[in-house]
């Protein structure tokens, strides 16, 4: 058993990669889902961390998320350094270049998600038309479906690459360096992605 593991995809693939034992709900199992895992939080869980296990031999700790900000790896890389051995780790994020090579370096890789060109829920957001699309964006964010977010900036960014046009390229890299990050204006972002792509309608 490792004491860090990474599974990279997105959280509802992911989740089913960590043992049923792992991630069943009782004292010694703490699930963390967030789109952005802060020093604070970081500092919590290290703090649980150093707690005896109290129905098992050991903690487990699943940690779901999109970002993690750079002090809050450093956190954890000094966790993963020195490790309770009491305790397992289980990091479930949407792409590897996410971690810092540090922290990547003390971790398994236990699972990848297959990358698929098609994504469905990018090519229906494609095919509407620019109004149709901005509806789309506030339906979606009022539902706070994070993981459809995901696959419109991962669409996108496939769709800008294969492109080739710079200017649309510009743009992904906007996008995807500040959707994620907490207090973004996702909605002007997307909303100014629905307006770049060009429209079938």
């Amino acid at each position: 058993m490792h004491h860090a593991n990474v599974i990279i995809g997105s959280h509802t693939w992911g989740i089913t990669y960590v043992p049923l034992e792992d991630r069943i709900e009782c004292l010694d199992t703490s699930i963390i889902i967030s789109d952005r895992l802060s020093i604070a939080d970081v500092r919590t869980l290290i703090d649980t961390a150093t707690l005896r296990p109290l129905e098992r031999t050991y903690r487990t700790f699943v940690i779901s998320t999109t970002q993690i900000l750079s002090d809050a790896q450093n956190a954890l890389l000094k966790l993963f350094e020195e490790p309770n051995l009491n305790t397992v780790f289980y990091v479930i994020i949407p792409r590897e270049d996410i971690l810092l090579p540090t922290l990547r370096s003390r971790m398994h890789i236990l699972a990848r998600e297959e990358v698929h060109t098609s994504n469905s829920n990018f090519d229906i957001f494609l095919q509407k038309g620019y109004s149709e699309r901005l509806d789309m964006i506030t339906q979606k964010l009022k539902s706070e479906d994070s993981q459809w977010v995901m696959d419109i900036v991962q669409g996108l960014s496939l769709y800008a690459h294969t492109s080739h046009d710079t200017e649309l390229i510009h743009d992904v890299l906007m996008v995807e360096s500040h959707v994620y990050a907490n207090g973004s204006a996702k909605k002007m972002l997307l909303e100014h992605t629905a307006l770049t792509l060009p429209s079938t309608v």
